[in-house]
């Protein structure tokens, strides 16, 4: 009777110690560039490697975690060499590989011994792979043509006058399977703003002027007071909208992934919606306007600068310069 595999490969950081081995044992000789491309080249051709973490010094089976409470230095075996970690997307690959290569794989003369790791997991929840890693993934399992992505929505707030807001919808589809699935991010970027006037205070006992400087705002006594404001720079707007556009991007790519999971059934792939993912709170209230209801309007601080009146209307700036052009007369 022949088995059944079947193994669930999901678009998340592959944590479990099903997917990670352990090598020890590893010459010396080998740079760590050599080192890895050596192992790359021989356990890839198993499946999909992750990552692979090599610590060309020596050592002792300590570094895997792998001893047990009360256990003495004659128990722990000793070695000198090398030691690395090669871990998988698939636990079924790594486990044909540990069977394969270990005691049988020689580096340089030496045996190599392999073992699952048992590393403890420092992240409690589940972490969305990177693009990159979610595009290797889908291009490995699915083939190049055999996935697409759509972006369905791209909202830019810049409203606030220093921060350029990005929420981006994506959708991503595996048209064989009938397969699709919504994804969405949202970036904020600051950017500067440059110094195009200046708040110049008229003391008329004195006769001085206090340089302040202030940002857009219409002060009530106006006859004292001439200013100009800060505007944004056009390039660090510019640079920050492009940036919060494509994070935000980027992010909506890896959460809409995350919503899929490939499984494989002795060979054979099909892609599911992964369920256990919790959907982003975008998808939620995306669209929705929030209304807030006071009981009594809220006062204002007559003596806080702050509640002063924002500029934003070319016409009140035309008023200022025309303000500024008098007082400058007028002495």
């Amino acid at each position: 009777m022949i088995s059944t595999v079947v193994d669930l490969i999901e678009f998340m950081y592959p944590t479990d110690n099903l997917k990670n081995l352990y090598l020890t044992r590893i010459p010396l000789e080998y740079t760590d560039d050599e080192l890895t491309a050596k192992l790359e080249e021989i356990f890839s051709k198993y499946g999909l490697l992750f990552e692979i973490q090599v610590f060309n010094k020596s050592g002792t089976e300590r570094d895997n975690d792998s001893t047990t409470v009360g256990e003495s230095a004659a128990q722990i075996q000793q070695y000198t060499g090398g030691f690395a970690f090669i871990k998988y997307y698939s636990a079924v690959d790594a486990a044909r590989a540990k069977s394969d290569l270990n005691n049988k794989l020689i580096l340089n003369g030496k045996l190599i011994r392999i073992q699952f790791a048992r590393r403890k997991n420092h992240f409690p929840k589940s972490r969305a792979l990177p693009v990159n890693k979610c595009y290797d993934l889908a291009n490995y399992y699915l083939g190049f043509n055999g996935w697409n992505t759509e972006i369905i929505s791209m909202n830019l707030d810049t409203s606030t006058g220093t921060t350029a807001c990005c929420t981006c919808g994506v959708k991503v589809s595996v048209p064989a399977q009938g397969v699709s699935t919504t994804g969405y991010g949202e970036w904020k970027e600051t950017f500067r703003v440059k110094i195009t006037g200046c708040l110049f205070h008229y003391d008329t006992d004195t006769k001085m002027r206090n340089l302040k400087f202030r940002s857009q705002c219409i002060h009530p006594d106006f006859d004292n007071y001439i200013y100009m404001s800060l505007f944004p720079d056009p390039g660090q707007k510019l640079t920050a909208v492009c940036k919060a556009k494509k994070f935000s991007y980027k992010i909506a790519l890896e959460d809409a992934f995350s919503h899929l999971i490939i499984v494989s059934v002795s060979g054979k792939i099909s892609v599911e919606i992964n369920t256990s993912t919790p959907c982003n709170v975008l998808e939620k209230t995306d669209g929705v306007i929030q209304i807030n209801e006071l009981e009594e309007p809220p006062v204002e601080d007559e003596d806080s600068f702050d509640s002063y009146y924002l500029l934003d209307d070319s016409e009140d700036q035309d008023k200022i310069n025309e303000q500024i052009l008098l007082a400058l007369e007028a002495d």
